[in-house]
């Protein structure tokens, strides 16, 4: 009788450690967690009959689920949402999936980004993204119900809000890190001046400013008013970086968060343009553009980088999912899937970050977006070297055949130049 007790208990150990292998039974927190979805399973694939995704639909004026409950969709910013407090900028440009960064603690380096873990194309996406838009609905379920048509939610989907609500942890942020969460800091530029914004939410007593050249080290701005939440910074030269941060502490002057900004000021007359090509160097660099500004593409059936124009006469330069031709630029596997997967921008920028070194200048986005999306010069140098240079060691994706002359032009002065006044990174220099 005692074997056979034993055999049962062993048995039934195996039993139980299988089921929580599976995500049937598990612990969160000292809690027995029997629901299917939870961080136990999180990296499974998403079941068909639980894909759930998230658009922008600005007629709305709701949170709201299709009829179908199987797409839930976003309206602008509105002003309820103020108690999330999201800065200024990111109100007047609300995309959905600001809303998820700004409630929720993404962890990008354990690869659960909203891209990484979300329905895409024929992907089902990762169960993660059930729990990220369970606690995401939950937040503003609490801070903003008004926000919420829940009338066509799945079940399902109900079931396992109400249940993260058991949960001691989740995805989404506590009341502080929401306060810390609506900290930022922004710049707007006028003629030889900038001017600073920041708020000041109730868990900062302190702050300081500092400003910094491109080139130099940072010095404290003074006689900035505690309770201030602007200032101008007068007195600077037109069409130059300048960096900015800021410093928070709460009441124990205890450090909170630090934000940095590049500004650059300008006249808003003809001079803070170049638009001779021929002109298109370093010492314009931070000139504006009017009509050559090459955009980009990204086509999930291309094989090559090469250029093309749209029905408006505007260039584009067309960049294709990963390509084994790349295998000289030593992409990772994590690198290689990130590539093959998102549907942002990224595609393009992060190849520019591989091979180029901005030597602390504004990023390739950031030149791309400046005077309001027109871009700068310098967004074409580093264009033109990416070219190059993808162009020398993976010339069997590149095809510059309707690329504009002036454009290869350019590539040919670049190419020229000795290899320290490039972009390019050192270690795909030959």
């Amino acid at each position: 009788m005692k074997k056979t007790t034993k055999i049962f208990r062993a048995t039934a150990l195996l039993v139980l450690i299988a089921m929580l292998s599976i995500g049937f039974i598990s612990c969160n927190q000292g809690i027995i967690d029997s629901n299917p979805f939870s961080e136990y399973t999180e990296n499974n694939e998403i079941p068909e009959e639980n894909r759930i995704i998230c658009k922008d639909d600005y007629s709305l004026d709701k949170i709201t689920f299709s009829s179908d409950g199987k797409t839930i969709s976003f309206p602008k910013y509105k002003d309820v949402e103020s108690v999330i407090g999201y800065s200024p900028e990111i109100q007047n440009n609300m995309r959905w999936f600001r809303r998820f960064y700004a409630v929720l603690n993404v962890n990008w380096a354990e690869g659960k980004d909203i891209g990484d873990v979300q329905p895409n194309g024929s992907q089902n996406g990762k169960i993660t993204w059930l729990l990220y838009v369970a606690d995401f609905l939950n937040l503003y379920q609490e801070k903003v119900p008004s926000m919420l048509d829940m009338t066509n939610a799945p079940k399902w989907l109900t079931d396992l809000m109400e249940h993260r609500k058991t949960l001691s942890k989740t995805y989404a942020k506590s009341d502080y890190e929401l306060d810390v969460a609506k900290l930022y800091f922004e710049a707007e530029e006028g003629d030889a001046k900038i001017k600073l914004k920041w708020c000041l939410p109730s868990i900062v007593k302190r702050f300081s400013v500092f400003k910094q050249e491109i080139s130099g080290s940072y010095t404290e701005i003074t006689g900035i008013a505690q309770n201030a939440t602007e200032y101008t910074v007068s007195g600077l030269e037109n069409m130059k970086n300048y960096k900015f941060k800021i410093y928070f502490y709460d009441k124990d002057d205890r450090f909170i968060s630090r934000i940095k900004l590049t500004a650059m000021p300008y006249s808003g007359t003809d001079s803070d343009y170049e638009t001779d090509p021929n002109n298109f160097t370093e010492e314009n660099a931070n000139k504006f553009l009017k009509e050559h500004k090459i955009d980009f593409k990204i086509d999930d059936d291309s094989t090559s980088i090469h250029f093309e124009e749209d029905s408006s006469g505007n260039k584009k330069i067309v960049i294709p999912r990963y390509r084994p031709e790349e295998a000289a630029f030593s992409y990772s596997a994590d690198e290689i899937e990130f590539l093959n997967d998102t549907d942002s921008g990224d595609v393009f920028w992060d190849r520019l970050k591989k091979v180029l070194d901005y030597k602390g200048n504004p990023s390739a986005i950031a030149c791309w977006e400046a005077n309001n999306g027109k871009g700068n010069v310098r967004y074409l140098l580093y264009l033109a070297d990416f070219v190059n240079i993808y162009n020398k060691k993976a010339s069997a994706m590149v095809d510059i055949t309707k690329a504009p002359e002036w454009f290869k032009t350019l590539m040919t002065t670049r190419s020229k130049i000795d290899k320290d006044s490039d972009y390019i990174k050192n270690e795909f220099q030959e």
